[in-house]
């Protein structure tokens, strides 16, 4: 129950807040020093998820695992690089976000192709819903965030779906992983979709007391 309790307490603030006191701040420093840009990390830890995927195919899955975690360390660094540098632009971002898609959409269908050559039906469902959900996540916030509202809410964004990736490549637990990132990306989809309707519906209801 001790531990429960203290579990309960780690919230993702704190989580953020160790990572970048242990790890994002001295190796930024580092490749400041070095003239390195966020873009290019951005660059590279596509690169690198690319290696990610191959090996998913090769059913190498372990290797998998270490590989797309360093992708996903890259994915920590480009924004605290482009903040602490001062090269913070609205293009930067929108790169990110390319390859962010980008690179979830491939480890996906890495997997995809592997549940093909193995001829595991079940896990070739649950890749597809997986990058379904996961897709979906995405596009409400995105589309959200063009009528002004903010999308940014829910059980498993990115960062959790890349975490549950990389412990179902270690635990060689593939299917389960991807039966909880379904689940939790339709769920999350839910969430902002609801988020959306309450705060579109304040909004017009804003404009008609103001006409």
């Amino acid at each position: 129950m001790k531990y429960k309790n203290i579990l309960q307490r780690i919230d993702r603030n704190q989580v953020r807040l160790f990572l970048s006191l242990v790890f994002e701040k001295p190796i930024t420093r580092i490749l400041a020093r070095f003239g390195i840009t966020p873009n290019l990390v951005t660059l590279i830890g596509f690169l690198i998820s690319i290696v990610a995927a191959y090996l998913i195919i090769l059913d190498s899955l372990v290797l998998a695992g270490f590989i797309l975690l360093v992708a996903g360390l890259c994915d920590l660094l480009d924004g605290s690089l482009a903040r602490a540098t001062g090269m913070v632009t609205r293009f930067g971002a929108l790169l990110d976000s390319v390859f962010d898609r980008l690179s979830e959409a491939m480890i996906l269908f890495a997997i995809l192709v592997l549940a093909l050559k193995r001829s595991d039906e079940n896990l070739i469902v649950l890749s597809y819903l997986a990058m379904v959900g996961s897709m979906l996540v995405s596009y409400v916030r995105a589309r959200g965030e063009t009528f002004g509202v903010s999308g940014a809410v829910g059980l498993m964004t990115r960062p959790e779906r890349v975490v549950a990736l990389i412990l179902g490549f270690f635990l060689d637990q593939i299917p389960i992983v991807l039966i909880i990132i379904t689940t939790l990306s339709f769920f999350t989809t839910v969430q902002r979709v609801i988020k959306a309707k309450v705060q579109l519906k304040e909004d017009d209801q804003g404009n008609l007391v103001n006409h």
